[in-house]
């Protein structure tokens, strides 16, 4: 932790070639050990704090908390890291010097052709990283880019490639490339080379990152050897960087510098307190410099304001946190911030307000994208295929997406965006992400079952919806979650060639994500193209799948048999589709479709026997499933029919064929045919009574006299 001490030391010296006097210095400082989808980190954030730490005690009087933003998990969502990002574009002046620093995780679409890499904030999505929560390379470079044109020296320190495995593949190929293309007036500390990940331990320093601990130890005069001059320079740092983090990880992790001239001084050496360093790394574990920060400047601001405004205030605070933006007029968050800026619209209070606001609705909105990406709209319906009927399964909405609740959250999202348009003005870099966002969820905001209980609106709720998403993509073309969501609109217009397109474009975008696959799978189904839906719904279980993923390709299994009756291999994929359905039963947490899907599990196995089998073991086996059944489910009727005449035909001696045409013609209502087979049955030596009347079809049949006849002749 000592290390962390350090750290300042190097920003002292930033002032060297620059007087403080002329040279503000800005700081943005990013720590993100605790994620919502992605596996935590153990030292991120306080790496972060340390930081924090010491710029605010080494720079003194040249150190500001109003020039500093520190945003560390649950805070560090890409809303705050945009704005904050907005914050230095706003502010800084030719000659300001910007520290940017990010310790997190870091990734790359690996599978795609575009190998678009990204940040992840505390709310990236871990199966697709096109759908936000994250900040790409391409924003990235573009910012620092517009730094770099205003004659703002930039010096930034990316951990980024950690070792927790972010998104759970051992390569993170191209993201330090992406981070190390060069630039004028941009300094990049990267912690690993191309191809390699970052490493944490708490031996180092007590608990860091091994590149962290050494960067500090280096800025406070470790690295200051050749010359020994009392100054370390950017490549006296990078060779005291690659003489120590390789040789510590057995040559896995070894730094980045990018940037000329590196005969740039970062920092004076305290010969005195160089010494003090040196004794106090003898034990780094007793060092702790992670002291909580605050900030001071919204209280000195709220302090200016009126009575009224005060209170009104409070209330803004208040709502913002209960995430209360747009959907109560005169008494939500932006109500509140119309009202003091109407009375004091260059009140220093209101940037903050609006940052607030930013912040709440960009985050909201992110969060409903997450829940939306781990939704299964593609929810089947099942149905037991018989020779006559072949629809498996069908497309519909899951209650939970299309509840009421979540339209209402919809509609106020939307609300709430529509305002953030109109805070953000066309020219500021963060209004084309509020757009994208404000047109994405006015096209989620529409309700398919408009199409059909309304029809006079129709026509115009499919061109909202329609041209909301399309909006969206014309500004964001690189978001798998628009395409979805433009396929997604397209299917229930029956569109399906459209649909095909957008779904086939979300997963080039976004390969390890799941849903398009499922939604590609329904899209084909419904083409009638039977190989490329069960295609994709392999493709779908084969990723992350939930309950109806493993049920829409049991479906394709089941019906498959048939459409294939005396194919060779019927037989496995009805093993197939029992093993899909079981893994769906244990999924579901509904007990009822627990029972279902165990059901069509058995089912599907009964049809291996009786349709696939050739011999008495396999007609055997699948009475003994029948037996299993007190009632068959009323869609697979069609099984114990089959099974009865599989029966009746290969043992003509034995009495369990005609027992199932009996428990079929009675499930039917047929209760001649019923009893008919039922004598047949009793001819040839059946006469359990007691099992037969178990069966479920069979209860009405039972109270019949004729059937208490035939028992008791």
């Amino acid at each position: 932790m000592l290390l962390r001490f350090l750290l300042l030391l190097l920003f002292l010296s930033f002032f060297i070639s620059v007087s403080a006097q002329e040279r503000k210095m800005w700081v943005l400082i990013v720590g993100i050990s605790d994620y919502k989808h992605f596996n935590s980190l153990q030292f991120a954030d306080d790496d972060a704090i340390a930081y924090h730490q010491i710029l605010k005690k080494t720079l003194g009087k040249y150190y500001s908390e109003e020039q500093s933003r520190v945003l560390l998990n649950e805070d560090a969502t890409a809303a705050s890291i945009e704005y904050a990002m907005r914050w230095l574009l706003k502010n800084t002046i030719e000659n300001d010097r910007v520290f940017i620093y990010f310790s997190g995780h870091g990734g790359y679409e690996d599978l795609t052709d575009f190998k678009l890499g990204y940040l992840h904030a505390h709310d990236a999505f871990s199966e697709t990283y096109s759908s936000g929560g994250n900040i790409s390379m391409e924003f990235l470079q573009a910012f620092l880019q517009s730094l770099s044109r205003r004659n703002v020296q930039t010096i930034f320190v990316a951990d980024a490639c950690h070792s927790g495995k972010s998104d759970g593949k051992e390569s993170f190929l191209f993201l330090n490339n992406l981070l190390s293309a060069e630039a004028q007036n941009i300094y990049k500390i990267l912690s690993a080379q191309d191809n390699e990940k970052s490493y944490e331990h708490p031996m180092w320093g007590g608990g860091h990152g091994v590149f962290t601990y050494y960067l500090i130890k280096g800025l406070l005069g470790f690295a200051d050897t050749a010359p020994k001059d009392g100054f370390v320079s950017l490549m006296e740092l990078e060779r005291y960087l690659y003489e120590n983090v390789p040789a510590q990880t057995q040559y896995l992790q070894n730094p980045k510098v990018v940037g000329s001239p590196k005969s740039i001084y970062l920092a004076q050496v305290d010969e005195k307190q160089f010494e003090l360093y040196k004794e106090l790394y003898k034990d780094d574990t007793k060092v702790n410099l992670l002291d909580a920060l605050s900030r001071t400047d919204e209280q000195t601001y709220v302090q200016q304001l009126s009575d009224t405004a005060k209170v009104v205030y409070e209330l803004f605070k208040t709502a913002i946190k209960n995430y209360r933006l747009a959907d109560r007029p005169g008494n939500d968050a932006f109500s509140y911030h119309e009202f003091i800026k109407s009375s004091s619209p260059d009140h220093p209070v209101i940037p903050l307000m609006e940052e607030r606001l930013y912040i709440a609705t960009m985050n909201l909105s992110q969060e409903y994208i997450n829940q939306v990406l781990q939704l299964t709209e593609e929810k089947p319906v099942v149905v037991t295929a018989d020779s006559k009927n072949q629809d498996v399964y069908t497309f519909q909405l899951t209650e939970e997406y299309n509840s009421n609740k979540n339209y209402t959250i919809r509609l106020k999202l939307t609300a709430a965006l529509s305002k953030l348009v109109e805070i953000i003005p066309p020219q500021d870099p963060l209004h084309n992400r509020v757009f994208v966002r404000y047109n994405y969820m006015k096209a989620e905001s529409w309700q398919p079952s408009m199409f059909i209980r309304i029809q006079d609106v129709e026509s115009i709720t499919k061109e909202i919806a329609l041209e909301s998403i399309r909006n969206a993509i014309a500004l964001d073309t690189t978001s798998s979650y628009l395409y979805y969501t433009h396929a997604r609109i397209d299917y229930f217009l029956k569109k399906y060639n459209d649909a095909q397109v957008s779904a086939e474009k979300a997963i080039s975008l976004a390969p390890a994500w799941t849903r398009p696959y499922a939604l590609l799978g329904n899209i084909h189904y419904r083409k009638k193209n039977d190989s490329l839906s069960t295609y994709y719904f392999r493709e779908a279980v084969k990723r992350k799948p939930t309950v109806y993923d493993y049920v829409n390709l049991a479906g394709q299994y089941f019906g498959y048999s048939w459409k294939n009756i005396g194919y060779p291999y019927m037989g496995s994929k009805l093993d197939s589709a029992a093993l899909l359905f079981e893994r769906a039963a244990e999924l579901s947490k509904s007990l009822n479709e627990k029972i279902k899907y165990s059901d069509l599990a058995h089912v599907s196995l009964i049809q291996k026997y009786y349709l696939a089998g050739k011999n008495r073991e396999d007609l055997y086996r699948g009475f003994a499933l029948i037996n299993r059944f007190d009632s068959i489910p009323q869609k697979s009727l069609q099984i114990l029919y089959e099974a009865a005449k599989s029966q009746v035909k290969l043992m003509p001696e034995e009495p369990r064929g005609y027992v199932n045409y009996s428990r079929y013609y009675a499930a039917k209502n047929k209760f001649g045919k019923s009893e008919k087979m039922l004598s047949k049955a009793k001819s040839k030596g059946y006469s359990n009574w007691p099992e037969y009347e178990r069966f479920g079809e069979v209860g009405e049949f039972t109270q019949s006299k004729s059937y208490k006849k035939l028992k008791s002749s």
